[in-house]
């Protein structure tokens, strides 16, 4: 049990450090598209791992999105290989934890959302450490020294928004199935992708029409990758393939969760 355990926590740090540390060098909006990738790796994976078998409509939206992300990183103004490198190593960590998070919470441990969180938060902390120290260690004392309240209350917010960004997502894994809580992580990058460019708008007056060809495919195939998996007909309990919700696996928060909605379809 605490191998895993351990194993389980040192993945979700790894997923918030890579993350964030992408977010130093990409915006948030490419980000947010370069993690539309989780879904395609979390397939991969499973076939490799699990051999779940997807349908040849899956695969189609699997393909949109991978030539969605690749037409808007290409000759992006707003492109940097460390920043988006690091955005993937996050996403091939956290498609890694959602695999093993998913048989942990239904197959193996079983542990409720709550304890699932509380037994990995601790090992996650312990594989942050390190990133911490090498980055912004110094900046970190320094901001204890001075004792500002403001710095206080954004990192007690912060770690407060993403502890219940963690546990919703997994009771809502628990309590409304797998296909409900995908569809709300298929929105969550409309939503973040959109804010951003209205917030700042000078980064959309940058893009080239190739890159609108590349948010519009991705996003498009978001919605296509929704309505299979709503209408996808019910399996039999240990049959099919499951996605996490696109964008998410604790990306920008770290996220312990788990993807538990059978996906795969007849053909």
């Amino acid at each position: 049990v605490v191998p895993r355990v351990a194993l389980l926590g040192v993945l979700a740090g790894c997923n918030v450090a890579f993350n964030n540390a992408s977010l130093l060098f990409i915006n948030v909006a490419m980000n947010q598209i370069v993690k539309a990738l989780l879904p395609v790796m979390v397939a991969l994976a499973e076939v490799v791992i699990t051999g779940s078998v997807y349908s040849n409509r899956m695969w189609v939206a699997f393909t949109m999105i991978s030539v969605g992300v690749v037409c808007t990183v290409y000759e992006n103004p707003h492109f940097n290989v460390y920043g988006c490198a690091f955005c993937m190593c996050s996403a091939l960590v956290a498609a890694v934890q959602l695999i093993l998070s998913e048989t942990s919470m239904t197959q193996g441990l079983k542990f409720d959302p709550v304890n699932f969180l509380l037994h990995t938060s601790l090992w996650s902390a312990g594989a942050l450490l390190p990133f911490a120290c090498l980055t912004d260690l110094r900046a970190f004392m320094g901001a204890l020294q001075e004792g500002s309240p403001a710095f206080f209350v954004v990192v007690g917010v912060t770690s407060g928004l993403a502890f219940l960004n963690n546990l919703t997502m997994l009771l809502s894994v628990k309590l409304a199935g797998g296909v409900y809580t995908t569809a709300v992580g298929n929105l969550k990058i409309l939503l973040v992708v959109a804010l951003h460019y209205l917030l700042w708008p000078q980064d959309a007056r940058s893009f080239r029409t190739v890159h609108w060809v590349g948010v519009l495919l991705t996003l498009a195939s978001f919605v296509g990758l929704s309505v299979l998996k709503f209408t996808a007909p019910p399996k039999p309990p240990g049959h099919g393939a499951s996605l996490p919700p696109a964008g998410d696996g604790g990306g920008d928060s770290g996220s312990n969760s788990c993807a538990a909605a059978s996906l795969a379809e007849p053909d």
